[in-house]
């Protein structure tokens, strides 16, 4: 039986990482940096990750950050988290859905009311 398993497993089955002890894990507003660590490690790791997205995000900046860690569109891998602040949000939540929508990233929308400040 062991033998049977080692045959039919494929030499050439990439590794896949996932980061364990967390619950779920996001890329915050400081550690965004589209060629830091923080974000080549999220690329990395096979969790559901969320991304924080707030007045400081750029449309581009958000779409490369999507690209980077989901570059096949993978549905369900990534959450953004609204932080806008009520005094903000009017002037950057649409331009934000609108540029992820043209980008065909499917996400999920969250609001995080306790840091919009």
């Amino acid at each position: 039986m062991q033998t049977k398993a080692a045959a039919a497993a494929s030499p050439n089955k990439p590794k896949v990482f996932y980061n364990t002890p967390a619950h779920f894990l996001w890329i915050g507003d400081h550690t965004r940096q589209l060629t830091g660590a923080h974000v080549e490690y999220f690329r990395g790791i096979r969790n559901p990750i969320g991304i924080k997205v707030g007045p400081s995000m750029a449309t581009d900046e958000l779409v490369r950050l999507l690209d980077i860690v989901n570059p096949l569109k993978e549905a369900g891998r990534v959450t953004l988290i609204t932080q806008y602040g009520v005094s903000k949000i009017d002037d950057h939540l649409a331009s934000h859905i609108s540029a992820v929508q043209k980008s065909a990233h499917p996400v999920i929308w969250i609001c995080d009311p306790m840091h919009g400040k």
